[in-house]
């Protein structure tokens, strides 16, 4: 939640620079309390929570949110299950390949 006022404003320049449409939601941390403001520490039950703010066709998600050897998140929840639970495509991405994701859209 922390970083969503400055993750908006890059967003914004992002869609300008390239003619998308992404839209920025801040993430609350259930799991570990609000206090916590690492992205790394949110849980699938964290992204679950704020399923009914999230709008398009994809999701994407900070790639620290996942093991660093499995598509799995910290309360356990697989990338695969989250997927089918919001009903979108899931993207863990870090900063290269959010930029290698944008630059395939255009």
């Amino acid at each position: 939640m922390l970083f969503a006022p400055i993750l908006k404003t890059l967003i914004e320049s992002l869609n300008a620079r390239f003619g998308t449409e992404l839209i920025g939601r801040g993430v609350e941390n259930n799991y570990f309390g609000g206090d916590v403001s690492v992205a790394g520490l949110l849980t699938g039950g964290d992204l679950l929570s704020a399923r009914e703010r999230i709008s398009g066709k994809f999701v994407i998600i900070p790639k620290s949110t996942l093991k660093s050897d499995e598509d799995i998140l910290l309360d356990g929840m697989t990338l695969q299950d989250l997927t089918v639970k919001l009903g979108l495509p899931v993207h863990p991405f870090d900063l290269k390949s959010f930029a290698q994701f944008l630059f395939q859209q255009n």
